[in-house]
């Protein structure tokens, strides 16, 4: 296939080769500027080849492989089971039929490392899901299994729990961690409700060790463990309830080395 607007320089060829008595390849050829070279091939087998002289699949392509926007790339024997689109919203979609899973694996034929399954739920090293109520994100392991969040050193790692798509619900409960300040905090409706800081003390109601500040504490000071509860109220109200529901008896005993010193009891 000659040039057009040279008719001394082939623009293409097309070319049957045959490599042994039971093997033969057609080879397509262009001009590159340079030379001919080889562009696709289809051999003995059948494979389709494209920018490589050996094909090892149906089809195998050595190169980039561009998709309309909007247009799939279909798997499945009739028609479309599965298959890759890049939308016209900048997004690629990855989808299945109805009632089937999307796995993903280690290498061709690989064992399964993580999977979508027909419901949505994310399964990572398992096929099965979790508990009902919370079977969104299972993930399971033969030995020690967990969940890393890492943050900037002055940053914080959070857990929220949400009802809302915006505003306060969409942290009506939390769980944070603070890398600069070193404390982890437990909200509810909004609210921070504890708080254990980098010394381990334990915070109710309050965000700081202190004897003045209402709320209660377990303060853990290198071995001298002690409870502080503090109530501001001017009248009325009590600072702490202790309820023995049973038969009368003791209501709080002093201890001092495994030794009862005192008693409050109830009659």
């Amino acid at each position: 296939i000659n040039s057009t607007s040279d008719s001394s320089v082939h623009g293409g060829e097309i070319r049957a080769i045959r490599s042994s008595a039971s093997a033969a390849a057609l080879t397509f050829s262009t001009y590159n500027g340079t030379s001919i070279a080889e562009a696709v091939r289809i051999d003995s087998s059948g494979n389709f080849g494209l920018g490589t002289t050996s094909p090892g699949e149906k089809l195998d392509v050595n190169g980039n492989i561009r998709v309309g926007a909007n247009q799939r790339v279909m798997f499945g024997p009739d028609g479309f089971e599965a298959g890759i689109k890049y939308a016209t919203d900048a997004t690629l979609q990855i989808a299945s039929r109805t009632n089937e899973n999307i796995a993903f694996t280690n290498g061709h034929d690989g064992s399964e490392r993580m999977r979508i399954d027909s419901s949505g739920r994310l399964l990572l090293g398992t096929t099965t899901e979790g508990y009902s109520t919370a079977d969104n994100l299972t993930i399971a392991d033969s030995g020690d299994c967990g969940i890393t969040i890492r943050s900037g050193t002055s940053s914080i790692g959070s857990i929220y729990f949400s009802d809302a798509t915006s505003g306060a619900g969409e942290y009506d409960g939390w769980i944070d961690y603070s890398q600069s300040s070193r404390y982890m905090r437990f909200g509810t409706a909004q609210t921070e409700r504890v708080r254990i800081d980098d010394n381990g003390n334990v915070l109710f109601g309050k965000t700081s060790v202190s004897t003045t500040t209402p709320g209660f504490e377990y303060r853990d000071n290198d071995g001298d463990e002690h409870i502080c509860m503090t109530n501001n109220r001017s009248s009325g109200g009590e600072a702490a309830i202790f309820n023995r529901q049973a038969s009368d008896g003791s209501l709080i005993n002093f201890v001092q080395a495994g030794t009862v010193e005192g008693s409050i009891s109830v009659s």
